[in-house]
């Protein structure tokens, strides 16, 4: 999974009143932001991820691993996940291809086979700003109204 780092700049009365908050309320809000950030990167990299127009050979295997190339299972398997840990100062997500569509890094990137059908990476540059955004007005709207809570 590809990865990037996005730094925000210019936030620092927002910091400044996030930190007069509680710890723990303080993780919540900003996962709450960050993982709304994320759920923008999210809906366009699947609405970018290409969908196969035919079957192909017969797929092999057995379980939860039989099928997994039909037509539609990259777009149907683009997740987010937060990946930094718990009461940390970093707060991380990952967004792109589940274990359920393995090979989503190899359309992205391409092979000496297959050409590259990149969705990941327009994805972000298409959303970036608005993800931005995402996380500013959802990181206000929960200090605001953890600061109401508190009064």
């Amino acid at each position: 999974m590809s990865t990037v780092t996005v730094e925000v700049k210019g936030l620092s009365e927002l910091q400044r009143t996030l930190s007069q908050l509680p710890g723990k309320l303080q993780e919540r809000v900003g996962v709450k932001a960050v993982s709304a950030a994320a759920a923008v990167i999210q809906a366009e990299v699947k609405a970018r991820a290409p969908v196969r127009s035919h079957m192909g050979a017969k797929k092999r295997g057995k379980g939860k691993d039989a099928g997994q190339r039909y037509p539609g299972n990259l777009k149907k398997h683009i997740g987010r996940r937060r990946t930094s840990p718990g009461s940390g100062t970093v707060i991380s997500y990952a967004v792109g291809p589940t274990k359920m569509a393995w090979y989503g890094a190899l359309v992205e990137k391409g092979t000496r086979y297959a050409a590259a059908h990149p969705f990941m990476r327009p994805a972000i540059d298409a959303k970036g700003m608005q993800a931005i955004d995402r996380f500013r007005l959802t990181l206000g709207a929960g200090i605001e109204d953890a600061v109401k809570a508190s009064q």
